[in-house]
């Protein structure tokens, strides 16, 4: 399942952008959730970040931050209920068709 893709951008110019998709699979789904609702006083327009950052063993990490609005020129997409945000410019090669995933180690 694909989440459903917007960007944002100059006001009343709609851009041919490519699509975007994220997979978020249930239970990270109900985790992020989970988190976002402990946060005190976050807007309904929250949402968490998607970025890669340089680092880890491939030279690239992956950092997931809440925000709480949208920055010109992100994708927004709402996967079960969680609304995500990535900079199409910077992280679609890195990002395009990425599933995101929640493990408990016992």
């Amino acid at each position: 399942m694909s989440a459903t893709t917007s960007t944002t951008g100059t006001p009343g110019v709609t851009p041919a952008a490519p699509s975007m998709t994220l997979n978020v699979t249930e239970p990270a789904a109900i985790e992020i959730k989970k988190f976002m609702t402990g946060e005190e006083g976050l807007p309904e327009t929250a949402g968490l970040r998607v970025r890669v950052v340089p680092g880890g063993c491939s030279g690239f990490q992956y950092s997931l931050n809440i925000e709480e609005e949208s920055r010109q020129g992100d994708f927004v997409l709402d996967e079960k209920g969680v609304r995500l945000r990535a900079c199409f410019r910077v992280a679609r090669k890195f990002l395009l068709g990425a599933q995101t995933s929640c493990l408990h180690e016992r």
